[in-house]
C-alpha cells in the first residue's frame, strides 16, 4: 500500500442497527452482483449468481442476501429467479450498514466494485471475481479473508468454479463446515 508500512487495515466499529427482517448472523451470505455500469465486462452474469445462489440454499440452507445499488433491481430479480428464497436488499443499504450485514454473514461473494470492497471492511471471508478489466494485484480488497478468483472474461466462469471456492472461503464460517471439510482457501485463476 503505497510501499509504508506497516499499513494498518480500516476497520469500521460495530453499529448498533439491527439485522433485515429473518436475518440470524451467519445464517446467510451477501452476494454483490453489480459493478459500475460503465464496466459491464467486471461482471459475473446474474443468472450464474442465481445458480450459485440456488445451489447453495439447497444444499446447505443458508441464505443469499443480494445488495447494490439503485438501478441494480434487474440483477437482483434474475437472480430471485433461479433462486426465490434469497432477499433482495438491493437500493436499501446503505454504505455503513453493508459494513454491518457483511460482519454478520458468513461470508459475501461479489463482483470488484466498490461495494465489495465495503463488505470487506465487515471482517469476513469475501471471495471477489475478478476479469482481466482490472488487476487484482492493484485492485482487489485488502485483509485476510480476501480471496480472489479471476479469469480474463467473466462469462467464460462456470458455476462449478465459483460453487467450489465459495466453499473453500467459507471453511470454518459455520454453515458451510460440513461441505467444505478439507478444503483450504486459496488464489486461483481460471
Amino acid at each position: 500500500m503505497a510501499g509504508i508500512h506497516p499499513t494498518p487495515l480500516p476497520r469500521c466499529p460495530a453499529s448498533t442497527r439491527s439485522l433485515p427482517a429473518g436475518l440470524r448472523k451467519g445464517t446467510f451470505f451477501v452476494m454483490i452482483p453489480g459493478s459500475s455500469p460503465r464496466h459491464a465486462d467486471k461482471r459475473w452474469p446474474a443468472r450464474r449468481y442465481g445458480e450459485l445462489a440456488r445451489q447453495l440454499f439447497e444444499a446447505t440452507g443458508i441464505i443469499p442476501v443480494i445488495i447494490g445499488s439503485a438501478g441494480e433491481e434487474a440483477l437482483a430479480a434474475e437472480i430471485r429467479a433461479a433462486c426465490p428464497s434469497a432477499i433482495d436488499l438491493v437500493g436499501r443499504t446503505e454504505l455503513t450498514s453493508l459494513v454491518d450485514l457483511a460482519d454478520a454473514a458468513a461470508f459475501a461473494a461479489g463482483n470488484d466494485t466498490g461495494a465489495t470492497h465495503i463488505a470487506a471492511l465487515g471482517g469476513q471471508p469475501v471471495l471477489v471475481l475478478f476479469s482481466d478489466a482490472s488487476d487484482p494485484n492493484r485492485c482487489a480488497p485488502r485483509g485476510p479473508k480476501i480471496h480472489v478468483l479471476s479469469i480474463p472474461c467473466l462469462d467464460d466462469l462456470p458455476v462449478c468454479r465459483v460453487l467450489a471456492q465459495v466453499l473453500r472461503v467459507a471453511e470454518g464460517s459455520g454453515p458451510l463446515r460440513p461441505l467444505s471439510q478439507g478444503l483450504t482457501s486459496s488464489r486461483i485463476r481460471v
